[in-house]
């Protein structure tokens, strides 16, 4: 059939499928996470899904804590500013705080530090227990430069500062690259560099800077978990039509999440690049499954599957991730629909 997984539930989320309220972020630390490791399992098990996703906030050492900044605001250790949501038990991100400047060449990333992958090691065994496939959900060094210092200062630094932007991206690549493999050695089938470069309209940048400033780090990290002996897809929202072909042409084994109002359409996709790249998407997470009737649900679900499962290589999947603006009882439906008419061989029924 085909394999249905999410890239991500947010905490919101997780309350609502395991009936419970979660401990609060201050009450959480790497060693003592607010999602344990078989919680986090039986939820995707609870829905029906078959693979499991690992959140990128579970790699942060044990060596280093979050300076606050105020009751409700924290600077985490990729030195992201983060406000806490009390209301939803959940982190809203809010700037960065590095210069794009010497202070760069001072950031210090140790991917091996204590306790990276421990969290990593835990979801591996119980994912095992229950027979679903194990996702790790990283980052490339694009989007954790601009979180770092903030989107504006980070594009305009693109052409003001390009030396110190091209370190900043490589230190980053550098560490979620050394973590992957690390991720692969401890028991992860699959990893997935979310590394989100554009919205609706297109890249944040032209072809000419990703290929310059992106594309030679993310060409390393599929060289390098490929050759540990993983898989690996590339993530990011938005028009990403202008790279296609490059993405495909890199080695990566798939592509997430081909975002529909955002001009990605899966059909085409599949014709273009379907014998190069596993297609996991990508029924609209934006409107469909917060907003729309259950019949709209299924029939979106279905024209998916038409569009991309036949010959296999497609993974059905949200458009992102089940967000907690998402619907329960529609997210429900689209796995019941995926199940209904994602048996091999398909039909048109």
């Amino acid at each position: 059939m085909v394999p249905i997984f999410e890239f991500g539930i947010e905490v919101p989320m997780l309350e609502k499928i395991l009936g419970r309220a979660l401990p609060r972020f201050k009450e959480s630390s790497v060693g003592k996470p607010r999602v344990s490791a078989g919680d986090l399992v039986q939820a995707y098990d609870t829905l029906g899904l078959d693979m499991v996703t690992i959140p990128d906030d579970s790699f942060f050492s044990r060596n280093v804590t979050p300076v606050w900044k105020d009751d409700r605001t924290f600077v985490n250790e990729f030195k992201q500013i983060w406000k806490i949501d009390e209301t939803r038990n959940m982190e809203l991100y809010f700037g960065g705080e590095i210069e794009i400047s010497d202070e760069v060449e001072s950031l210090e990333l140790d991917p091996y530090n204590e306790g990276r992958t421990s969290f990593a090691k835990e979801v591996v065994k119980e994912a095992q227990s229950r027979g679903m496939a194990v996702v790790a959900n990283v980052h490339g060094g694009f989007s954790s430069g601009y979180l770092s210092c903030g989107i504006v200062k980070f594009l305009m630094a693109i052409f003001r500062n390009p030396v110190h932007i091209a370190a900043l991206i490589t230190r980053f690549t550098r560490f979620w690259t050394e973590l992957a493999k690390q991720l692969v050695d401890v028991g992860v089938q699959v990893i997935g560099v979310g590394d989100d470069l554009a919205d609706k309209h297109g890249p944040f940048i032209g072809l000419d800077e990703w290929r310059k400033f992106v594309k030679p780090g993310l060409a390393q990290m599929v060289h390098e978990v490929k050759n540990r002996g993983g898989l690996i897809f590339f993530h990011s929202d938005g028009n990403i039509n202008l790279i296609l072909d490059d993405i495909a042409g890199m080695g990566f084994d798939g592509l997430h999440s081909i975002e529909p109002l955002a001009n990605m359409d899966i059909g085409f996709v599949k014709k273009s690049y379907g014998k190069r790249l596993c297609l996991l998407g990508n029924v609209d997470c934006s409107q469909t499954l917060c907003f729309h009737s259950l019949p709209r649900v299924v029939d979106e679900t279905h024209r998916t599957i038409q569009q991309a499962s036949y010959g296999g290589g497609h993974i059905l999947c949200s458009s992102n991730s089940l967000h907690s603006g998402v619907r329960l009882e529609n997210y429900l439906t689209m796995v019941a629909t995926g199940r209904r008419y994602g048996r091999y061989p398909l039909s048109d029924g």
